[in-house]
Parts: C-alpha cells; sequence; structure tokens
C-alpha cells in the first residue's frame, strides 16, 4: 500500500458516467492543539471526479468514500501540472532574453508560453481524465 495514495471524502453527486467526491484536504498542521485559533491552519475542500467503471461500491450521495490513486497518477499529474510549465517558462525566458535587452518582455514572452501550453492539456483532457484515475471504496458508517 506504500504506492496508494488515499484520502477520505463525502459523495457530492452523481451522473451517468461520474462520481464527485468532495474532499476536506487539510494543513499538516491540523492535528495541533492550537488549530482553531492559528492563522496558518488552512483547510480547503476539493472535488474528484471518479468514474464509474472504477468505482468498487454503489454509492449514493452523501455517502462516506475513501478516493484512492496510484503514485504514477499523482506523478504524472505534478509532472504536467507543474514541472513542464516551469521548463518551459525557464527555457522560454532564457532564449527571449538573449533575443531581446527587454527584461518586461522576455517576462512576458515567457509567462505567455503558457497559454498555448495550457490550451493543448485542455484539448488533451479526455486523454488525461482516461490515464488518470481514481478509485473508491464505500466507509463503514
Amino acid at each position: 500500500m506504500a504506492n496508494v495514495i488515499e484520502h477520505e471524502g463525502v459523495v457530492e453527486s452523481l451522473s451517468d458516467s461520474t462520481i464527485t467526491v468532495a474532499i476536506n484536504q487539510r494543513s499538516a498542521c491540523a492535528g495541533c492543539n492550537a488549530y482553531g485559533q492559528c492563522s496558518a491552519a488552512e483547510s480547503k475542500v476539493k472535488q474528484v471526479e471518479v468514474l464509474k467503471a472504477n468505482a468498487n461500491c454503489d454509492c449514493k450521495v452523501g455517502d462516506k468514500v475513501k478516493v484512492t490513486a496510484t503514485m504514477g497518477t499523482g506523478r504524472t499529474a505534478v509532472l504536467f501540472a507543474c514541472i513542464i510549465p516551469l521548463v518551459l517558462m525557464a527555457i522560454t525566458l532564457v532564449i527571449s532574453s538573449r533575443l531581446t535587452d527587454n527584461d518586461a518582455i522576455s517576462g512576458t514572452i515567457s509567462l505567455g508560453v503558457l497559454l498555448p501550453y495550457m490550451l493543448v492539456l485542455w484539448l488533451t483532457r479526455n486523454k488525461f481524465r482516461n490515464k488518470l484515475t481514481f478509485s473508491i471504496e464505500l466507509l463503514n458508517n
């Protein structure tokens, strides 16, 4: 189980092909005694879409479930969401700074390279939806 990422969540909605699960993501200091008074503590609700084909249960809205993903899924997501855009920006910044003497133009060009990259990601989102999959299991209440 070392290669599995698990989070508990609540089924928020159901459609013909997907199950939407709300996961309450808390900061690492959530277990601290001063959690309620600390301004550094944060909590966010994330929504995860799970294909019904990957559901190991017959879920209803409001059911508590465990969402699991493999480490490979997480690594692939980080690669396409963080590492590749950073490398693209860095390479574009170096090339544009050598071609122009204006730092503002170089910075704008290096940020602008993200627009076509994000457009390509958006256009290929269905491929990613099939590759980056989650599965869920019903938790005993």
